[in-house]
């Protein structure tokens, strides 16, 4: 059994681990943390890039919708300023099968079109139900529908109105006209538990606090 004694003193003789190998640990850490903790911007600053836990988290209902409807919206998403994200598209995919079915008479064509579309793409994830729990991301943005998309800046606006790090912390990312004509709902951590609406490039948001 150890029993602390808060009166005790120490000395390190000599200089630490992290003092005499400053570099390769640095080299080891920021790897680590740029994969692991998207708030560290500066870390993540390669173009291209995919993360165990993106920056922004989004989710679409594609349920009732076409196929050029949902994919029209997610590959603006995808086409964003922002490409440190993952989209979410909540759809009924664990009906669809490999059974052959004629085209024409696929009652659930618009699903398997999405499907097939997304399927293969990393920062698309086809899911039956939005996932219980915290987001996996700091910041979460919800989509109302898909009768309009976000462009261009749109998407680093909003997070710029709710209150995200600026873009000058967020690492490489494309530059696009500024604009957009789609609407979502920003979720964030919130200390006081409180809501606020706002207009950002053309968006509305909604801040709220994580589930």
């Amino acid at each position: 059994m150890l029993i602390p004694e808060h009166a005790s003193k120490a000395r390190h003789p000599g200089q630490t681990h992290v003092m005499q190998h400053r570099d390769q640990i640095n080299r080891y850490n920021d790897a680590f943390s740029a994969n692991l903790v998207p708030t560290m911007r500066p870390k993540r600053n390669r173009r291209g890039r995919r993360y165990d836990v993106p920056f922004l988290e989004i989710v679409l209902d594609s349920r009732g919708h076409s196929a050029v409807e949902v994919i029209g919206v997610v590959d603006a998403v995808l086409d964003s300023s922002l490409d440190d994200l993952r989209i979410l598209v909540i759809g009924d995919f664990a009906d669809l099968t490999d059974q052959r079915q004629s085209p024409p008479g696929d009652p659930q064509l618009e699903r398997r079109i999405v499907h097939r579309t997304y399927s293969g793409d990393q920062r698309v994830e086809l899911v039956d139900a939005l996932p219980g729990g915290r987001c996996r991301s700091p910041w979460r943005l919800t989509l109302d529908g898909v009768s309009r998309a976000p462009k261009g800046d749109a998407i680093e606006d909003l997070l710029d109105d709710s209150g995200g790090p600026p873009r000058r912390c967020r690492g490489h990312r494309r530059r696009r006209s500024a604009g957009a004509n789609g609407r979502g709902r920003a979720g964030a951590p919130d200390g006081r538990g409180g809501e606020r609406r706002a207009v950002a490039g053309g968006v509305r948001t909604d801040p709220r606090q994580h589930e």
